[in-house]
Protein backbone atom coordinates (compact mmCIF):
# COMPACT_ATOMS: atom_id res chain seq x y z
CA UNK A 1 0.00 0.00 0.00
CA UNK A 2 1.55 3.04 -0.51
CA UNK A 3 2.02 5.87 1.22
CA UNK A 4 -0.57 8.33 -0.31
CA UNK A 5 -3.65 5.93 -0.15
CA UNK A 6 -2.65 5.06 3.47
CA UNK A 7 -2.96 8.80 4.16
CA UNK A 8 -6.22 9.10 2.29
CA UNK A 9 -7.68 5.91 3.89
CA UNK A 10 -6.85 7.25 7.31
CA UNK A 11 -8.94 10.42 6.69
CA UNK A 12 -11.84 8.50 5.55
CA UNK A 13 -13.63 8.97 9.08
CA UNK A 14 -15.85 6.65 10.25
CA UNK A 15 -19.20 6.74 11.79
CA UNK A 16 -21.06 4.73 14.16
CA UNK A 17 -24.58 4.11 12.86
CA UNK A 18 -27.59 4.47 15.10
CA UNK A 19 -29.57 1.58 15.75
CA UNK A 20 -32.79 1.57 17.95
CA UNK A 21 -35.61 -0.90 18.39
CA UNK A 22 -39.14 0.19 19.27
CA UNK A 23 -41.16 -3.32 21.27
CA UNK A 24 -44.77 -3.44 19.96
CA UNK A 25 -45.68 -5.77 22.33
CA UNK A 26 -47.55 -8.85 21.46
CA UNK A 27 -50.60 -8.68 19.28
CA UNK A 28 -51.86 -7.20 16.24
CA UNK A 29 -52.81 -3.70 17.01
CA UNK A 30 -49.99 -1.22 17.75
CA UNK A 31 -49.70 -0.49 21.36
CA UNK A 32 -50.03 3.74 22.15
CA UNK A 33 -46.53 3.25 23.43
CA UNK A 34 -44.92 2.08 20.68
CA UNK A 35 -46.31 5.12 19.15
CA UNK A 36 -44.66 7.11 21.36
CA UNK A 37 -41.52 5.82 21.09
CA UNK A 38 -41.11 7.45 17.14
CA UNK A 39 -40.36 10.85 18.02
CA UNK A 40 -38.03 9.74 20.16
CA UNK A 41 -36.21 7.88 17.88
CA UNK A 42 -36.51 10.49 15.09
CA UNK A 43 -34.79 12.88 17.90
CA UNK A 44 -31.98 10.34 18.49
CA UNK A 45 -31.60 10.25 14.53
CA UNK A 46 -31.70 13.73 13.86
CA UNK A 47 -29.47 14.65 16.93
CA UNK A 48 -26.95 11.81 14.96
CA UNK A 49 -26.68 13.20 11.37
CA UNK A 50 -26.16 16.83 12.32
CA UNK A 51 -24.06 17.03 15.83
CA UNK A 52 -22.28 13.39 14.91
CA UNK A 53 -21.99 13.54 11.37
CA UNK A 54 -22.52 17.53 10.33
CA UNK A 55 -25.18 16.57 7.86
CA UNK A 56 -26.97 19.95 6.73
CA UNK A 57 -30.04 20.90 8.24
CA UNK A 58 -32.35 20.37 4.63
CA UNK A 59 -30.83 16.97 4.65
CA UNK A 60 -31.56 15.96 8.47
CA UNK A 61 -35.43 17.79 8.15
CA UNK A 62 -36.22 14.82 5.34
CA UNK A 63 -34.30 12.20 6.66
CA UNK A 64 -36.32 12.94 10.07
CA UNK A 65 -39.84 12.90 7.75
CA UNK A 66 -39.14 9.68 6.11
CA UNK A 67 -37.65 8.13 9.33
CA UNK A 68 -40.91 8.83 11.30
CA UNK A 69 -43.53 8.01 8.11
CA UNK A 70 -41.59 4.23 8.00
CA UNK A 71 -41.59 3.91 11.91
CA UNK A 72 -45.05 5.30 12.08
CA UNK A 73 -45.85 2.86 8.99
CA UNK A 74 -44.08 -0.25 10.79
CA UNK A 75 -45.58 0.42 14.28
CA UNK A 76 -49.34 0.71 13.14
CA UNK A 77 -49.01 -2.55 10.02
CA UNK A 78 -46.54 -4.47 10.71
CA UNK A 79 -45.70 -7.53 13.32
CA UNK A 80 -43.10 -8.06 16.35
CA UNK A 81 -40.59 -5.17 16.91
CA UNK A 82 -39.17 -2.20 14.76
CA UNK A 83 -35.63 -2.56 14.38
CA UNK A 84 -34.13 1.11 12.96
CA UNK A 85 -30.82 1.36 11.15
CA UNK A 86 -29.44 4.81 10.33
CA UNK A 87 -25.82 5.09 9.23
CA UNK A 88 -23.95 7.13 7.16
CA UNK A 89 -20.69 6.06 5.21
CA UNK A 90 -18.46 7.05 2.34
CA UNK A 91 -21.12 10.08 1.43
CA UNK A 92 -24.04 7.61 1.82
CA UNK A 93 -26.74 7.93 4.38
CA UNK A 94 -28.45 5.25 4.95
CA UNK A 95 -32.20 4.68 6.54
CA UNK A 96 -33.78 1.16 7.26
CA UNK A 97 -36.53 -0.27 9.02
CA UNK A 98 -37.70 -3.50 9.68
CA UNK A 99 -40.42 -4.98 11.61
CA UNK A 100 -41.87 -9.53 11.49
CA UNK A 101 -44.45 -8.89 9.14
CA UNK A 102 -44.30 -10.46 5.54
CA UNK A 103 -46.14 -7.33 4.34
CA UNK A 104 -45.24 -5.26 1.37
CA UNK A 105 -46.29 -1.47 1.96
CA UNK A 106 -48.31 0.09 -0.37
CA UNK A 107 -48.86 3.57 -1.45
CA UNK A 108 -51.97 4.71 -0.19
CA UNK A 109 -55.12 6.55 -2.35
CA UNK A 110 -55.65 9.34 0.58
CA UNK A 111 -58.14 12.55 -0.11
CA UNK A 112 -57.56 15.65 1.05
CA UNK A 113 -59.55 14.57 4.25
CA UNK A 114 -58.14 11.64 5.36
CA UNK A 115 -55.62 11.50 8.16
CA UNK A 116 -53.73 8.43 7.14
CA UNK A 117 -52.61 6.79 3.97
CA UNK A 118 -49.38 9.09 2.35
CA UNK A 119 -46.46 7.62 4.57
CA UNK A 120 -45.27 5.68 1.74
CA UNK A 121 -45.40 9.06 -1.20
CA UNK A 122 -43.99 10.85 1.22
CA UNK A 123 -40.91 8.46 2.01
CA UNK A 124 -41.03 8.06 -2.00
CA UNK A 125 -40.83 12.14 -1.89
CA UNK A 126 -37.88 12.70 -0.04
CA UNK A 127 -36.17 9.77 -1.67
CA UNK A 128 -36.58 11.46 -5.32
CA UNK A 129 -36.14 14.82 -4.02
CA UNK A 130 -31.97 13.74 -2.69
CA UNK A 131 -31.56 11.27 -5.56
CA UNK A 132 -31.83 8.63 -3.56
CA UNK A 133 -33.69 4.67 -3.94
CA UNK A 134 -36.57 3.32 -1.99
CA UNK A 135 -36.96 -0.46 -1.60
CA UNK A 136 -38.52 -3.22 0.31
CA UNK A 137 -36.31 -5.82 1.02
CA UNK A 138 -37.86 -9.17 2.22
CA UNK A 139 -36.31 -11.19 5.24
CA UNK A 140 -35.95 -14.35 6.91
CA UNK A 141 -38.71 -13.08 9.03
CA UNK A 142 -40.56 -10.05 7.84
CA UNK A 143 -39.22 -7.19 5.85
CA UNK A 144 -37.03 -4.28 5.88
CA UNK A 145 -37.63 -1.02 4.36
CA UNK A 146 -34.38 0.80 2.88
CA UNK A 147 -33.60 4.66 1.75
CA UNK A 148 -29.88 4.95 0.79
CA UNK A 149 -29.88 8.45 -0.08
CA UNK A 150 -26.25 9.99 -1.61
CA UNK A 151 -24.93 13.19 0.21
CA UNK A 152 -24.42 15.72 -2.09
CA UNK A 153 -23.29 18.66 0.07
CA UNK A 154 -20.19 20.28 -0.08
CA UNK A 155 -19.77 20.69 3.77
CA UNK A 156 -20.42 16.81 4.09
CA UNK A 157 -18.67 15.46 0.95
CA UNK A 158 -15.00 17.31 1.59
CA UNK A 159 -14.66 14.80 4.62
CA UNK A 160 -15.86 11.82 2.52
CA UNK A 161 -13.05 11.41 0.15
Amino acid sequence: MTSAFREQKSRRAVYPPLEEEIERGPGEEAPDEALKQVPLVRRAARQRMTASWGLPGDLTDDVSLLLGELLNNAVLHGRGNVVVKVGYHHCVLSVSVSDQSPALPRSGQASPDDKAGRGWAIAQAVADEHQGTLTVVPQHAGKAVMCVLPVLSRRATARCS
